[in-house]
């Protein structure tokens, strides 16, 4: 599944979450990505990074629909932020980075075994920080369902088997 992740402001950057073993989650909060753990089905949010080299990752990013708010925008304040933004997003690309990284990951993913794959895996050249706010975000998810009793949904289940067992 492609989904789409917001890490730098309004530009709107790609994320891949890969589901296996069944059907992907239609997640973007992670918190279905937990739930489906006591179905027994793992799933491993795959973030890369900006990628310039083999792809033409800035040619397409976000522009305003409502043409009349972008002039009032570039004529204000704002004028000419988002051109400096996309800048200094270029200045801070690995220029040799290599997208089949990205690849790679997955298939190490993949090849792990069932219930040692990690939740989120990064594959950020520029390291862009979105691993540190990611890292933040995946312990307090995990704190608040352990504050809840609900601890089961960080690691795959045998609630199936449990199930199939007492009918």
């Amino acid at each position: 599944m492609i989904g789409q992740t917001n890490r730098a402001g309004s530009f709107t950057l790609p994320a891949t979450a890969m589901t296996l073993n069944r059907q992907p989650p239609q997640s973007r909060s992670g918190w279905l990505d937990v739930v489906n753990l006591r179905w027994n089905i793992e799933t491993t949010i795959v973030v890369p990074g900006a990628f310039t080299s083999g792809t033409n990752h800035f040619a397409h990013s976000g522009s305003p629909e409502d043409k009349a708010r972008l002039q009032e925008y570039e004529s204000g304040p704002t004028a000419n932020l988002g051109k400096q933004i996309a800048k200094g997003f270029e200045l801070t690309a690995v220029l040799d980075a290599d997208v089949s990284d990205v690849a790679k990951a997955i298939v190490a993913v993949v090849d792990m075994p069932f219930s040692t794959r990690p939740f989120r895996v990064h594959i950020d050249p520029a390291n862009d920080g979105a691993e540190i706010v990611n890292g933040v975000a995946d312990h307090v998810r995990t704190d608040m369902l352990r504050n809840m009793g609900l601890a089961d949904l960080l690691k795959p289940s045998s609630a199936m088997d449990n199930a199939k067992k007492a009918s």
